[in-house]
């Protein structure tokens, strides 16, 4: 298992910089940037047995290309939502406090609107 790991480093970790400018060029942004790198990393180590040749720079650029595109297809998708912010959305107090407004004025004495499918006592 070590022998495999030191492998995967040699191999890879010297592209580490080239990945990281693809997936920042692609991305627009470095912290997304990052977590594709750290993914695409993820993958080739978990697919390293695949790669085909000695030279890994394309096979890896093609797997961080492939998490970048994953990464904008998920923000595309999130794009559509919004996030619920519970102290701006909710307004607990407000509504503790928020008196109804009665839909009609009543006469004194008179049930209220709620009951007044009630019979009345005579």
């Amino acid at each position: 298992m070590m022998d495999r790991t030191r492998q995967f480093e040699a191999a890879t970790l010297m592209h580490l910089p080239a990945a990281y400018n693809l997936a920042r060029w692609m991305l627009r942004d470095a912290q997304q940037a990052e977590d594709a790198v750290q993914e695409a990393y993820l993958r080739a180590l978990r697919f390293f047995d695949d790669l085909r040749g000695e030279d890994a720079r394309p096979w890896l650029m093609g797997i961080v290309r492939n998490a970048c595109y994953d990464c904008m297809r998920e923000r595309r998708r999130l794009g559509d939502q919004i996030e619920f912010d519970e102290m701006r959305d909710s307004d607990i107090t407000g509504l503790a406090t928020t008196a109804w407004p009665d839909p009609a004025p009543r006469p004194p004495g008179a049930l209220p609107s709620a009951c007044s499918w009630c019979p009345r006592r005579t």
